[in-house]
């Protein structure tokens, strides 16, 4: 009985832990706000290619609909607290199409 109360407090703890560390790192809101503008830079690109067939068709982003619909089903995730789902978009402008700040590394 002891071994099972011990484990259980060491589960807890862990999980305790582990929504923590989630917390801290970024809301899904903001996840998907990242993640929709890399889909859309990688899909720009894709319909570039010389052998592309649908150029002129966007492919659109399907998660932030399918993330919303399982948060209405499973109720609030952890961090919409904080960052609720549909905020405003916030991300400004790039400032140049090509990033020119870059450094290149030495090669010795």
């Amino acid at each position: 009985l002891l071994a099972v109360a011990a484990q259980t407090a060491i589960s807890d703890d862990q999980q305790q832990r582990q929504r923590d560390r989630v917390k801290d790192r970024c809301s899904s809101e903001q996840w998907l706000d990242e993640n929709e503008r890399e889909w859309y830079v990688l899909d720009e690109m894709m319909r570039s290619r010389p052998w592309a067939t649908r150029r002129d068709e966007k492919f659109s982003y399907p998660f932030r609909e399918v993330s919303n619909a399982m948060r209405k089903a499973e109720g609030p995730w952890l961090g919409d607290e904080d960052d609720p789902p549909n905020r405003p978009f916030t991300r400004g402008a790039a400032p140049a199409e090509v990033l020119v700040h870059l450094q290149p590394v030495e090669e010795y």
